[in-house]
């Protein structure tokens, strides 16, 4: 199994950059993280990074030899319950942080069966990119998000709505909060990518594809895709932070194969994990090159899946008066 991964952020010509991203291996495990705080100035914390950094540190110590998928997942709660306290403590500091907050994007994945959870809370997004069309993985939590649900508006209009960052749901502020958590299974040319939406401000996911295979095409690696079209947003002056995680499966190890048979015991991991220093894979990029050779930024959306059930509970249940 081969991946490339490379993260990258960019403040979007605004004094603070309060995004914050993660591309770490715990064990046969690789994470990926990328937060979208807010509300912070010159001199406060990163609100982005409290998260990140709170994610890694969970990790970190719940991942061992032979956790499985199962016990990970198991986990979400008490990892959005940590999160979710951690930021409500930090509203009670002062006035000035009463409206810290974040979304959150998480992916982790198995090196072995490429199988994984993809997570997500607020605005960030996760897009997977399989035969040249695009899947949104995970609910938003975006007034905007629900009006597309709900189909008064499309794909292309969420991310020009006036609602598409009135957050329904985040780290912070809201004493309850809702998640999204769903299983993926990733193949060979598959393409995940992980943003905040501040990138959104100018494209949309059709835009950074295209923008990723142009300068694939032209002999760039994954960083200097990722860096390109960052480069690019900001040149159009997108007024927020812009944070882009890009994770390419370049040799799967038969992950088709495992799957048929349902073989997904953990194993000592020969996995060679290649973080930012290769191409695009070329055959991917060939692939939705032809078969999407003028497409239409509409019709390659998906909708989201109709079984998607965010999950709910209560921050402050487990220190209710029984």
């Amino acid at each position: 199994m081969s991946i490339s991964a490379y993260a990258n952020t960019s403040s979007g010509s605004l004094a603070v950059n309060d995004d914050a991203y993660m591309i770490q291996e715990f064990g046969d495990y690789l994470v990926m993280a990328v937060a979208d705080g807010s509300t912070s100035s010159r001199g406060m914390i990163n609100t982005g990074g409290i998260a990140v950094t709170l994610c890694r540190d969970f990790f970190q110590r719940l991942i061992r030899e032979n956790t499985s998928l199962e016990t990970i997942r198991q986990s979400a709660d008490s990892l959005f319950y940590m999160l979710s306290r951690a930021y409500l403590a930090v509203n009670g500091i002062d006035e000035r942080y009463q409206q810290v907050n974040s979304s959150l994007a998480v992916l982790i994945i198995s090196k072995i069966t490429m199988q994984g959870y993809v997570m997500n809370i607020g605005s960030t997004e996760i897009q997977m990119i399989r035969n040249g069309q695009f899947r949104r993985l995970t609910q938003m939590h975006t007034e905007a998000f629900e009006m597309l649900s709900g189909g008064s508006i499309t794909q292309e209009e969420m991310y020009s709505h006036p609602k598409r960052a009135v957050l329904t749901s985040a780290l912070g502020v809201f004493d309850e909060i809702e998640y999204d958590i769903q299983p993926v299974q990733l193949f060979k040319d598959d393409v995940v990518f992980l943003s905040s939406d501040g990138l959104f401000r100018v494209t949309t996911p059709a835009g950074v594809v295209g923008n990723l295979i142009e300068l694939s095409s032209q002999g760039k690696n994954l960083q200097e895709c990722v860096d390109g079209v960052l480069e690019k947003a900001n040149g159009y002056q997108p007024g927020d932070n812009l944070t882009l995680a890009v994770l390419n499966i370049v040799e799967d190890n038969g992950a088709r194969e495992a799957v048929s048979e349902r073989n997904y015991q953990n194993k000592t991991s020969q996995a060679s994990y290649k973080n930012s220093h290769s191409n695009l894979n070329g055959r991917y990029t060939q692939q939705f090159e032809r078969e999407n050779h003028s497409y239409n930024r509409n019709a390659v959306f998906e909708k989201s899946p109709q079984n998607h059930q965010p999950k709910t509970y209560d921050p402050f249940e487990r220190f209710k008066r029984r």
